[in-house]
């Protein structure tokens, strides 16, 4: 557990509870109390309860009895994710049907069963987190202090941000942050929503009153067997909140969104201002840091947005959410959003002089091509473009990615990007299988090398986009995270172009 979850943890630690009322089981002894719950065996303390996740698969039994010889006084299974012991429901095994009841006995445990907080939930293969950082900056506007969780971390506001370890993290510590939230008398908390933390039922028991879904492209895809099963995890996200009487906010200009999502009186949809289909938000760019919507037959100007249009399909996302949800008033959405920022790492400028580089996130063929596209309109000279593909991940989308820049760069760097347990050249392969003949290619898998020589041969008028790591401050080789910024490294360079 990181210091942050650590924090969490203390902060939200209730009394002893009875086990009867832990697991709503009147027939336990009303004297058996339960001081913790914990899903890492190895941090069970005597009168403690241990949540033996599916995740621990063959290793149930030796969990099990690592926290029993630690005091444990119950051991709580899901029944439909494995095997139980021959003695299950007998103490000190108890079992519960599926994750569902776990997330309902974790309501129980933090006393967040009627809480006044707010659960939206943002999902998607890109724009999650910007999406997420808006709605949050935009709510602590109008209602004080909101939270936010994700590939950021814990943000409490725009200064106090805490590495959590996931996007999406686990089902013990998103009751923690509810329960955080709740104590704290938070408006709301806005989460960002993974495939993964869908597919392993990390949310399960979470009050989500809204949803936000905002593309869907190529990423994990290994990890979840395919296209198809990715797409229909994120699907059920959306079902499971409409299915529980909350909101949905969807992205039209995704065909596959429009099939996934059946229509309905509390599905709100958004597109660009081309969309052929009947939308109920209409957006599009008007410059750099300026964009138009169309809602009720209103059309209004929001002006000193961040740049990029995905940044305005971004806003376009969260307004939908803030008019049909939160009942902001129309002539009210100009000012509340004048000035609303992006998150670090997002189209994000290093500057230095005249220069143009930006660092940004995108480590998708479909995000990759937008930063570009983005990139493009605002250069007059070159489009240079650096960037890599993660070792131990989605393999289909390497030579994707490297076609999506041959599509739009004039030249292009390829570099290491977490390499991971995997040999560098072969990441660098896969990309070039996808890149045409033209543009020229540079090949320099030190991600610092790279950016030197990218920079050293910028000249007047010329663009570069390092992409893939944004805001990250790490470069994940083996098992090791070593520091690292793609901004600092950037503006070292520049520095000493400047000289």
């Amino acid at each position: 557990m990181n210091e942050t979850l650590n924090k969490l943890a203390k902060l939200t630690q209730p009394a002893p509870m009875p086990l009867a009322r832990l697991l709503n089981d009147l027939s336990i002894p009303p004297d058996l109390l339960i001081h913790n719950l914990h899903e890492d065996s190895r941090l069970v303390k005597p009168g403690d309860a241990f949540l033996c996740m599916p995740r621990a698969n063959t290793h149930q039994q030796a969990y099990c009895e690592q926290a029993l010889a630690l005091g444990a006084k119950a051991i709580i299974m899901i029944e439909e994710q494995h095997t139980p012991p021959a003695n299950d429901h007998e103490p000190p095994y108890f079992t519960l049907k599926n994750l569902a009841q776990l997330g309902d006995l974790l309501r129980r445990w933090f006393h967040t069963e009627y809480t006044a907080t707010h659960c939206i939930g943002t999902t998607g293969t890109d724009g999650k987190t910007s999406i997420t950082w808006m709605i949050r900056e935009i709510l602590e506007r109008l209602h004080g202090q909101i939270w936010s969780s994700g590939t950021l971390g814990w943000v409490r506001n725009s200064h106090e941000i805490e590495d959590i370890g996931n996007t999406t993290a686990s089902l013990l510590n998103n009751h923690r942050l509810l329960a955080a939230a709740h104590r704290h008398h938070i408006e709301a908390l806005v989460m960002e929503v993974s495939s993964h933390g869908i597919e392993q039922q990390r949310i399960a028991g979470i009050p989500f009153q809204s949803a936000i879904w905002s593309s869907i492209g190529h990423d994990h895809l290994e990890d979840h067997g395919g296209y198809a099963n990715y797409l229909a995890i994120k699907a059920s996200f959306i079902a499971q909140v409409l299915a529980h009487g909350g909101v949905a906010i969807c992205n039209a200009d995704h065909a596959d969104i429009r099939t996934h999502v059946k229509p309905g009186k509390k599905v709100y949809w958004y597109a660009h201002h081309d969309h052929p289909h009947a939308v109920d938000l209409r957006w599009k760019q008007l410059d750099k840091h300026s964009m138009e919507i169309q809602f009720t037959h209103r059309t209004l100007v929001i002006e000193n947005i961040p740049a990029g249009q995905f940044h305005a399909e971004n806003l376009a996302a969260a307004t939908l959410l803030l008019c049909t949800q939160w009942h902001l008033p129309l002539d009210d959405i100009p000012f509340v959003l004048n000035g609303i920022t992006a998150p670090k790492g997002r189209m994000q400028a290093v500057t230095v002089n005249d220069w143009q580089v930006y660092i940004d996130y995108a480590h998708t063929p479909e995000a990759l091509q937008r930063s570009l596209l983005t990139a493009k309109a605002w250069t007059q000279g070159r489009l240079m473009v650096l960037f890599g593909c993660g070792g131990n991940r989605d393999k289909q989308k390497r030579s994707i990615m490297g076609e999506v820049a041959a599509n739009h760069a004039d030249i292009i760097w390829l570099t290491n990007d977490n390499p991971r347990h995997e040999n560098p050249h072969d990441i660098l392969a896969h990309i070039q299988q996808g890149i045409s003949a033209k543009p020229p290619v540079h090949i320099i898998p030190d991600r610092e090398m790279a950016i030197a020589d990218a920079i050293l041969q910028m000249r007047e008028g010329d663009m570069l986009l390092i992409a893939g790591k944004g805001h990250e401050e790490y470069m994940e080789i083996g098992d090791v995270r070593l520091p690292w910024s793609d901004a600092v490294m950037a503006k070292k360079y520049l520095l000493q172009k400047k000289s």
